[in-house]
């Protein structure tokens, strides 16, 4: 009974509600990454729009592998210029996407993340099973707690907080980078967060005048235009 109760009161702690002032639970990243002008909300449709009408020139989107096919191809036309990298979890450091995003001076850029992520789990595991290093930062040490707390508990929910703070942890570690960093003061560029909440087929983008994901208010107007690929390979 100790131990549920135990592990109940770490996961509340986690989640924000009893520790507000934890500087890395989902609420306080939040709030650090609201303080960046480069973070702003844009979600697929404005990014789809914006794409094809020109008023974007290019972007680059980094998602889990472990989504697979359940990454929705937010402007699929070859008119556009849209980088798609997958690799396991959504690491920025890998996979030359720093020299890609550099290169070719991408506006935009999307961290895409998603729940019910096997990757999450294994990386999770990877994480608590290391030996802990000394002197570990703050940022890794709420890690290695949440992760913790989900491997013991494996809640669902518990399991969805944990995305959604690989998601902005990720955007953090992104606007550490002196590469990244230096883009969005020189050339204006913008990074976004994205969730996709797999049990409810939910999208999600970070909005950081709320400090939270939101659901877009999405309002098609005939000028809209969303280009998607059919089964065939066609576009439409």
């Amino acid at each position: 009974m100790r131990n549920g109760l135990e592990r109940l009161l770490r996961y509340t702690v986690l989640t924000g509600f009893l520790m507000p002032n934890s500087a890395h639970t989902i609420t306080e990243i939040a709030k650090e990454l609201a303080k960046h002008p480069f973070v702003t909300y844009l979600d697929d449709v404005q990014l789809s729009d914006g794409l094809l009408a020109g008023a974007i020139k290019n972007a680059a989107v980094i998602a889990c592998s472990d989504m697979g096919l359940l990454v929705p191809y937010v402007c699929s036309s070859a008119k556009v210029q849209l980088f798609l990298f997958q690799n396991g979890g959504h690491k920025f450091s890998s996979g030359g996407f720093v020299e890609t995003v550099v290169g070719s001076g991408v506006e935009h850029i999307v961290v895409y993340g998603h729940s019910v992520c096997n990757y999450t789990k294994h990386m999770a595991k990877s994480v608590v099973d290391t030996p802990a290093k000394k002197g570990l930062e703050f940022s890794e040490r709420s890690q290695l707690e949440l992760y913790s707390v989900a491997l013991d508990c494996d809640s669902a929910s518990l399991w969805e907080h944990v995305g959604q703070f690989n998601v902005l942890f990720e955007l953090s570690k992104m606007l550490a980078d002196p590469s990244i960093l230096q883009l969005a003061t020189e050339r204006n560029l913008e990074l976004h967060a994205w969730f996709y909440k797999s049990d409810s087929e939910q999208f999600e983008v970070f909005d950081p005048e709320r400090g939270a994901f939101v659901v877009p208010d999405i309002n098609l107007s005939n000028s809209s235009v969303i280009s998607l690929v059919t089964a065939e390979g066609h576009y439409r």
